[in-house]
């Protein structure tokens, strides 16, 4: 078990009352990665609502999987006061830098609902990470991420299975979290692109050598052995995805023991073992069978008569309908309690339901006793 020491200082002109933010002697934005140089539209980052720029907002990741529907981790959205009010956090999608603000305002979108899955927690401290965010209005301008399947899943999975730790297939995690270990908020808030890092894929047994039997549920390890090379505090809800045959997302950031560490890989939700949970809520048909099957069938029977028959059957059918219902009053105050979660958020403080800073006087908050923590993601004791 690691021991860390939450960073608190921090006022709210300066950040916005992030006083939710805690930072774990491990590190990560994503640990040892580069930036990904350009924008994904399905990439998410989960803010409060505010006048600054969003690189100072910042929450949790998320990503797009819908025109109305945002996936993200069930610990961004669910702390120890209860689940967050959809007023109290905004989603910025498909943005590279996040510091550019004339960019951003027209990628920020409100919050109609969040469900949390209702067996998060159960059987495993976080077993079910997962949550869903509905959009007060559709995203028609940025094409969503592809969500794996249990047989796309199995498949990639059977390498790792057969792979030396560390030698799995190699996945793609994003974020714009911290960048080390222990990285204050001041620091952290200078990171305004996005991130990405290449981590191989572990085994089911793997993963447990590195946690322990029965502790891992319904999720997947990824990382090497020696560490360096992690997602981290911030990143926590963001996707991590293959690249083998377009991009596809296989999990969720969740936890893991700090960041980087060796043998401590970082642990990700599974959505393959997941997605009923989603599909109660959000089609995915249409994901499934948007692969333009082309089915050109050219009869030419050499005689007189040709009789060419092209069919393409592409179907590309929405059928989401959703009912927003926005509100803009927040009465929310979310109490935090210390148990770091990766979406920068468990220190122990009420965060500001609205999210955004009021001038003047602002009292600093400082925590000194040390916490047990996971990176990110969050702490298993």
């Amino acid at each position: 078990m690691k021991l860390l020491q939450p960073y608190k200082a921090l006022t709210l002109t300066a950040a916005l009352s992030l006083s939710a933010f805690a930072y774990s002697e491990t590190s990560q934005r994503i640990v040892g990665g580069t930036e990904t140089g350009e924008a994904y539209p399905w990439m998410v980052s989960m803010v409060f609502p505010g006048t600054q720029a969003a690189n100072e907002r910042k929450w949790c990741g998320a990503s797009l999987i819908a025109e109305n529907w945002v996936l993200t981790a069930a610990h961004c959205v669910v702390l120890s006061g209860g689940l967050i009010s959809p007023s109290s956090r905004n989603v910025v999608i498909g943005a590279y830098d996040l510091s550019e603000s004339n960019d951003v305002q027209d990628k920020e979108y409100k919050i109609a609902e969040i469900i949390p899955h209702p067996q998060y927690g159960v059987g495993g401290q976080y077993f079910n990470d997962i949550a869903l965010i509905k959009l007060n209005k559709p995203v028609t301008d940025a094409q969503p991420v592809k969500l794996v399947t249990p047989e796309i899943f199995e498949a990639i999975n059977a390498q790792a299975e057969a792979s030396s730790t560390g030698d799995g297939p190699q996945l793609t995690v994003m974020g714009w979290g911290d960048a080390y270990s222990g990285m204050s908020w001041t620091d952290n808030s200078k990171i305004t692109k996005l991130q990405s890092v290449d981590v191989a894929l572990w085994s089911h047994d793997q993963c447990e050598s590195a946690y322990g039997t029965g502790r891992i549920g319904p999720a997947f390890c990824a990382g090497f052995p020696e560490g360096k090379k992690d997602s981290c505090q911030g990143d926590s809800g963001g996707p991590i995805l293959s690249s083998e045959s377009g991009w596809v997302q296989l999990g969720i950031v969740s936890w893991g023991y700090g960041c980087a560490g060796a043998g401590k890989p970082g642990v990700y939700s599974k959505i393959a073992d997941l997605r009923s949970f989603i599909e109660e809520y959000v089609d995915l048909s249409e994901e499934d069978t948007d692969t333009d099957t082309d089915t050109d069938t050219d009869t030419d029977t050499d005689t007189d008569t040709d009789t060419d028959t092209d069919t393409d059957t592409d179907t590309d059918t929405d059928t989401d309908t959703d009912t927003d219902t926005d509100t803009d009053t927040d009465t929310d105050t979310d109490t935090d309690t210390g148990t770091d979660s990766n979406g920068n958020g468990d220190s122990g403080d009420k965060e500001k339901g609205d999210g955004s800073s009021s001038g003047g006087s602002a009292g600093i908050i400082l925590l000194s006793s040390l916490l047990l923590a996971l990176r990110r993601r969050q702490a298993i004791v």
